[in-house]
């Protein structure tokens, strides 16, 4: 008995019972008894014949009069409380890890080896031919291109159970240790995936993360994300009102779309941001009911002969600026989307639309006499349509202006548009 006193005690939780002996036994406690996969910790011993305690030891645990050798996967204890009493290990633990550059770690190989001896690299080249089959099969369920793997993979270092200092794999790669425990043995393998941000940078607008896939895989855009990037209703001037929209920009690298669209492209190591955004046209028309300017008449800015000649109530756009803001809300230039003219003009959904109303017009009648055409403008075409049962065409020839946006529910204005 080696002096020790035996303890009755119940088998820890998770435990398995793998042999059982009586006082006529005599039991050597041996790796042996610990075989296979699972079965790593001795929980208990015999209360006779113990042959391989070491002198260090303070308790050997057992389960019932006749003893029981039990292994588990911990002692029974209080969240967070340390157990007086550790169990004796039997095997050491050699676990081949994977870590990807995105960050994501799994185990795909483990080895168990004598308590206390050393791990060469040489003399286990099959361990480590074992753990590269396991990759490509990870690789293969994925439906990864396996051709591109070895390029991708880094060699064996040893490093903590979770692979939290990255810089091991700027060391040296694993030789021999000798190992009382775990060793934890990491590769890394550089894999990238893309994330598309549709009409904006914030959070919200990401509608799509791609699968990891190996650095240098050609990566063609998903049906899924063609069927997210749309906005109801949103197209530049020619294919005004046409649903499904053709307004979108394609999908770009660059945030401020100055680049070329693109429907594929390559995976790097890491992240890779890509960004599209939906074009609406907002258009200037007459409502029902207006007094329409003949492009005849002497229209003035002011009822004076000097005076400089009105433009018009239907504008000529120029391109606005537009502006984009990242995640941070730091504003930056999004790209000329070019549709502007007569009557019409594009934005960027959800973009501001900054358009002053029409300044009054005065109609040079001759003999020092002038008419004066006032422009109002309204939201949509109800609200103009309304307005035009109640408006007055007598002397002051009161003219109503109706702004069109491309989709009223979220395009916002300085003043009513429709």
């Amino acid at each position: 008995m080696c002096g020790l006193n035996v303890h009755l005690i119940r088998k820890p939780r998770g435990g398995r019972v793998v042999k059982e002996f009586s006082f006529d036994d005599t039991i050597e406690v041996t790796e042996k008894i610990a075989s296979g996969d699972d079965t790593v910790w001795l929980w208990s011993a015999a209360m006779m014949g113990i042959t391989t305690v070491p002198a260090d030891e303070k308790r050997f645990w057992t389960d019932r009069m006749l003893g029981t050798v039990v292994v588990g996967t911990g002692l029974p204890h209080e969240t967070g409380e340390i157990p007086e009493n550790p169990p004796t290990r039997l095997q050491s633990v050699v676990h081949f890890m994977l870590v990807d550059t995105l960050g994501d770690t799994q185990e795909v190989h483990t080895v168990y080896i004598t308590l206390n001896s050393t791990y060469t690299a040489i003399e286990h080249a099959k361990d480590y031919s074992d753990a590269h089959s396991a990759i490509e099969q990870v690789m293969r369920d994925e439906g990864q291109d396996l051709s591109l793997l070895d390029k991708c993979l880094d060699g064996w270092y040893e490093g903590d159970a979770d692979c939290s200092d990255p810089s091991i794999f700027k060391g040296g790669k694993f030789v021999s240790k000798k190992v009382n425990g775990d060793l934890y043995l990491w590769t890394r393998v550089r894999m990238g995936k893309f994330i598309f941000f549709k009409d904006g940078l914030a959070k919200e607008n990401n509608i799509f993360t791609s699968p990891r896939s190996l650095t240098g895989t050609d990566y063609t855009f998903p049906q899924e994300v063609i069927d997210k990037q749309l906005e109801p209703t949103c197209n530049l001037n020619d294919h005004f009102g046409i649903d499904p929209s053709t307004g979108f920009t394609g999908w770009h690298a660059d945030k401020a779309l100055g680049d070329e669209a693109i429907t594929h492209a390559v995976a790097t190591t890491g992240v890779t941001p890509l960004y599209g955004r939906n074009r609406c046209t907002l258009r200037t028309e007459y409502a029902p009911g207006s007094v329409a300017l003949d492009p005849s008449w002497d229209m003035r800015v002011l009822p004076e002969e000097s005076a400089e000649a009105h433009p018009g109530f239907i504008p000529t756009f120029t391109e606005p600026k537009h502006r984009g803001y990242d995640s941070k809300g730091k504003e930056f230039e999004l790209a000329a989307i070019g549709d502007s003219g007569e009557g019409h003009t594009a934005y960027y959904w959800d973009e501001l639309a900054r358009i002053t109303v029409p300044a009054t017009a005065y109609r040079n009648l001759g003999g020092g006499q002038w008419r004066t055409y006032k422009c109002e403008a309204w939201l949509d075409a109800d609200e103009a349509n309304a307005a035009a049962e109640v408006s007055e065409t007598g002397a002051s020839g009161r003219s109503r202006s109706r702004q069109r946006r491309q989709d009223d529910r979220r395009h916002r204005a300085l003043y009513p548009l429709d």
